[in-house]
């Protein structure tokens, strides 16, 4: 099944104090037209540096996590990647600063 999703409105946050944890900033945006997202983390990969999101969640009693949102599978993550880092002009040497 193909999951088509529009994202716009990008709002960028840089996080200086975040990057020795590998967090560049986090991204505001609006999905489809009428879904506000909010708190998604733009990192830095340790093992090669690529630049990735993570999106926010939080951890029960048991240690689970529990994502607030998230895409469903991975050609939705991949495209919402794309859309969020190539629409905030992100890349390796912009987002080391």
């Amino acid at each position: 099944m193909n999951h088509v999703i529009t994202i716009t409105d990008l709002q960028f946050t840089r996080a200086p104090r975040l990057h020795h944890i590998g967090i560049i900033g986090f991204v505001r945006c609006t999905a489809n037209g009428g879904l506000a997202l909010d708190g998604i983390a733009v990192r830095r990969r340790a093992e090669d540096g690529r630049l990735t999101l993570s999106f926010p969640a939080r951890k029960d009693e048991r240690g689970k996590l529990h994502h607030h949102f998230h895409p469903i599978d991975d050609a939705t993550r991949i495209e919402i990647e794309r859309q969020i880092l190539d629409g905030l002009g992100l890349n390796n040497v912009e987002a080391t600063g």
